[in-house]
């Protein structure tokens, strides 16, 4: 038995099969996602409206007694959550195009995720990197917690879509800084392809989607 499943805002692989008692591999290379498969590159990026097909799941090796009292330790599924910061104080000239933000660099930060916390430090290119539930969906990131340039940020997991998709350039887009007037899209495309030496077309071809995947990392 096959159940359909339509993506939801938030939602990717690693959310749908640990909420379907599966694995991320299982679910993502399942004959009846072969469609999916060829669509989307990255079973970590889906689009709301897209279909996963989710092969019943057999669970073997369980026994209960009528009337006993079973205890059974629920494993949660995690997963890599990887964000790129920008230090909004600092920015790089540029010949070409407007100015580039300049990464977060040795930022001691706190991560929670409902009960789960973690702790660290970007590194020199700005990176934040945590292990994280995969059905998690919203997050507090706290910069330079407990000194007077504490700042909080709450973060929505999982609310990129694909980079193949206009939705997804914009946001990555935006995400690396390149933020141009809200109305004017193509005014926000032109200056990344300026100063990536493309032409400034203002369109997203193949050839900025895939300067723009290398920038973005996804």
């Amino acid at each position: 038995m096959v159940e359909d499943h339509i993506v939801g805002p938030g939602e990717c692989i690693a959310s749908i099969a640990a909420r379907y008692g599966t694995t991320v591999d299982a679910l993502w290379n399942a004959a009846d996602n072969r469609e999916l498969r060829e669509r989307r590159e990255s079973p970590h990026l889906l689009m709301s409206g897209d279909v996963v097909r989710v092969p019943s799941v057999d669970i073997a090796g369980t026994s209960v007694s009528s009337g006993g009292t079973h205890s059974h330790r629920a494993q949660v599924s995690m997963v890599t959550l990887r964000l790129a910061l920008l230090d909004p104080n600092l920015e790089t000239a540029t010949r070409e195009g407007p100015p580039e933000p300049v990464p977060l660099r040795d930022c001691a930060f706190r991560l929670v995720v409902g009960r789960h916390v973690v702790e660290g430090t970007t590194d020199g290119e700005g990176l934040v990197e945590a292990q994280v539930p995969a059905r998690a969906t919203v997050a507090q990131l706290v910069l330079a917690p407990n000194t007077d340039d504490e700042r909080q940020l709450r973060l929505s997991i999982g609310y990129l879509d694909p980079i193949d998709e206009r939705s997804g350039a914009l946001q990555r887009l935006h995400n690396l800084g390149w933020k141009g007037h809200p109305d004017d899209e193509r005014a926000t495309i032109e200056a990344f392809q300026l100063a990536r030496g493309l032409e400034p077309s203002g369109e997203l071809d193949p050839t900025t989607i895939d300067v723009l995947r290398d920038e973005a990392g996804c």
